[in-house]
């Protein structure tokens, strides 16, 4: 479930809508957060190295999300890791589900 404190656009409780989350506002932790909202458990797909700044792939159900965080303030997981993933409801932008067409990339599998 996604909690979000500002939507992008006004799309009514109990309507469809399309979360979106930065990468760099996603927290990753072994740990289940405490709360339940606004998190996943995934598993890490994959690892890069970007000077200061670490980018996972975390796969979650049938998605990969992207996780950015900083070098020197993260704990450091490795490819096959199960991770949660947690973000604020502050950092969730709502859009309506009308849009999905636009914004989801279809599966070229």
């Amino acid at each position: 479930m996604f909690v979000a404190s500002r939507p992008e656009e006004d799309v009514p409780n109990g309507e469809p809508a399309l979360p979106a989350v930065r990468p760099e506002c996603i927290h990753l932790a072994a740990e289940q957060p405490q709360r339940n909202e606004n998190s996943c458990r995934g598993s890490v797909a994959g690892v890069s190295h970007f000077g200061d700044v670490l980018q996972y792939v975390v796969t979650v159900g049938e998605r990969d999300l992207l996780v950015l965080t900083p070098r020197l303030e993260s704990r450091r997981f490795g490819v096959g890791d199960n991770v949660w993933c947690s973000w604020s409801a502050d950092d969730v932008y709502l859009f309506s589900a009308r849009q999905a067409d636009v914004v989801l990339a279809e599966d070229q599998h």
